[in-house]
């Protein structure tokens, strides 16, 4: 069984975002990110009902290229606007840009900014998609962070044993032949295909996505960990500081 990296020892997660560059940024500041020896923002910080949306990216941008402890999980909100952008460039008449209604608050902005800056920001959000995010982070062989479900962190990727070490892990969320086969970890043998969205007893996985009112305790064996989400619609950013040995966390409320 893999071992889990001593050097990991508190774990800041950073729930979904929506464009609330304040609150991010009162987070950045905290002792707790300061203090953290690794600090994973979920996903999903475009779009929504915060104010900088725009703001929010580059500041994100930013954090996962110069802070070497910061790192992003792919949220569907990203995953469609990159789809957009990849659409747009392509400039393909067969495959037209499609442009979902969450996108609006974002494509907003966006028209506010001359042609040149908007095609800036198109392609940055496509280099923080393509480069420097991640379907999920493993923590250690008991805790997985994702955007949205278990299936984030086995999809596409067939032996999770030799990330680890506290290593970021991607994978193809599209291909779902082998998904099946995954035991990587040291985890048992799980058949996804029998309970899609439950992992093994001795896994905790802390999710964003789901927009549920409180942090939300889940799953046959209380170990999966929904966070706050309601920060884009008018409620606090909750952010999990979470020890990375035994699991436990505690709850920190950003307020407006």
């Amino acid at each position: 069984m893999a071992k889990s990296n001593p050097a990991i020892s508190q774990v800041l997660f950073i729930p979904d975002l929506h464009g609330e560059r304040p609150r991010l940024d009162e987070v950045v500041q905290s002792d707790a990110f300061q203090n953290a020896c690794v600090a994973v923002q979920a996903g999903d910080f475009i779009n929504g009902g915060g104010k900088d949306i725009i703001g929010t990216a580059e500041r994100i941008y930013d954090l996962v290229r110069y802070r070497k402890n910061f790192f992003l999980c792919r949220g569907n909100h990203e995953r469609a606007f990159a789809e957009m952008c990849r659409r747009i460039f392509a400039n393909d008449p067969e495959r037209p840009p499609k442009a979902k209604d969450s996108m609006n608050p974002t494509l907003k902005e966006l028209g506010r900014l001359s042609d040149d800056d908007q095609e800036a920001f198109m392609r940055m959000m496509l280099d923080l998609y393509d480069n420097y995010s991640h379907d999920f982070y493993i923590v250690n062989e008991k805790i997985v962070l994702c955007h949205a479900n278990w299936n984030d962190a086995i999809l596409g990727c067939q032996d999770l044993t030799s990330y680890l070490d506290g290593t970021v892990v991607g994978g193809n969320l599209e291909d779902k032949n082998h998904a099946k086969d995954v035991i990587g970890a040291g985890w048992r043998r799980h058949d996804v295909k029998d309970d899609w969205h439950q992992p093994p007893r001795e896994v905790k996985v802390f999710t964003g996505h789901y927009h549920v009112p409180k942090v939300r305790v889940e799953g046959d064996f209380g170990n999966i960990i929904r966070a706050d989400t309601r920060c884009g619609k008018g409620g606090y950013l909750s952010v999990l500081e979470i020890c990375a040995q035994t699991g436990q966390f505690s709850v920190t409320p950003y307020h407006r």
